[in-house]
């Protein structure tokens, strides 16, 4: 621009002025486009930061869910296991009441049907009197 100008104040010599405002106009629109494009770019950048940083967010909010999911499924797992061993326990300790249950029952059954033959000879006994 600055080589146009020269050039012109050769040829016409009262051009040169009108150059020389048309060059500072030139030369302050662009400074005024370099800086609104430096501008943008600088808004574009933070917004992309924060993009990123949102988006990072999201990742650790899907992780932490995903953790508290498996969290939840070992804590139901737990509570399913400790049910069974409840259970488990339950019926062992039924089976051992039973058990001594039916050897009480066996016991009593013995001694009644001692009590029985005893009362049968007995009565056999009086009854050869």
């Amino acid at each position: 621009m600055k080589l146009l100008t020269e050039g012109l104040a050769v040829l016409a010599p009262g051009m040169s002025d009108s150059c020389a405002a048309v060059e500072s106009a030139v030369r302050d629109s662009t400074r005024v486009a370099q800086d609104t494009t430096h501008d943008v770019l600088a808004q574009m950048e933070k917004a992309l930061a924060r993009i990123e940083a949102l988006s990072e967010r999201r990742r650790e909010l899907y992780k932490e869910r995903a953790k508290g999911r498996a969290d939840w499924t070992t804590r139901a797992a737990m509570l399913r296991q400790l049910q069974a061993d409840k259970v488990a326990g339950l019926e062992k300790d039924f089976q051992k009441r039973q058990a001594e249950l039916r050897k009480e029952l066996a016991d009593h059954s013995k001694q009644r049907g001692g009590e029985l033959q005893l009362r049968a000879a007995i009565e056999g006994m009086l009854s050869a009197i």
